[in-house]
């Protein structure tokens, strides 16, 4: 009987000590300096360059085997953005997934590009985001394979969140329940894969 208790005792800790290294993994991921950038925001070079109508780029995406379209929407001097081209897309699983399975085209929020969206309007770059009420940068628009907006996320998620996000639209969560709740159940510290824990039948309850 005490060897049960200590053993639930000690999981109890590790999962709680799993739990508080994530907080604190958030927590750093957005204590920054969000005063303007001094230099031009850049774009990753794998981001993909628009001719202005979105449904060709979906139909590379499509063609590319990828799940689909993310249009990143943001601006020159933007200390988030750079927060998010830093750390998120710098952080090599991040990179790797969104490069498997989508292709970005980048979309400035202020810029007078003219954009043809997948139902055939017409905008320029910034009627573009007020459509989508991506005022609060970074946002990014998810575009299935059939050039339908299934998902947007506006302003800057912190790493653990924002991979969520991209698996949560990827593997179509985004279909039978709401974000918050996918989130709620994939928090850390609260599912184990098979064999990180030592099988024991006081275990099975």
């Amino acid at each position: 009987m005490v060897l049960r208790i200590t053993c639930l005792f000690a999981l109890l800790l590790c999962q709680c000590g799993l739990l508080l290294a994530a907080d604190q993994a958030e927590r750093d991921a957005i204590q920054f300096d969000d005063e303007l950038p001094e230099e031009a925001l850049v774009y990753p070079d794998w981001f993909k360059t628009s001719f202005g109508d979105l449904r060709d780029d979906v139909q590379a995406a499509r063609d590319a085997g990828k799940a689909g379209l993310i249009v990143y929407f943001g601006q020159k001097r933007c200390a988030y953005c750079d927060q998010f081209m830093e750390v998120n897309l710098g952080h090599p699983e991040i990179k790797r997934y969104v490069q498997q399975y989508y292709d970005v085209v980048p979309i400035d929020i202020w810029g007078v590009e003219d954009v043809i969206d997948t139902d055939g309007s017409e905008f320029d770059e910034r009627g573009l985001s007020l459509k989508y009420k991506t005022n609060f940068t970074p946002s990014l628009i998810f575009y299935d394979k059939q050039g339908k907006p299934v998902y947007r996320i506006r302003g800057y998620y912190p790493p653990y969140r924002f991979k969520a996000a991209l698996k949560y639209v990827t593997e179509g969560f985004y279909r039978v329940e709401k974000f918050s709740d996918y989130l709620a159940r994939a928090e850390p510290g609260l599912f184990f894969q098979s064999g990180d824990l030592i099988e024991r039948d006081f275990f099975e309850t």
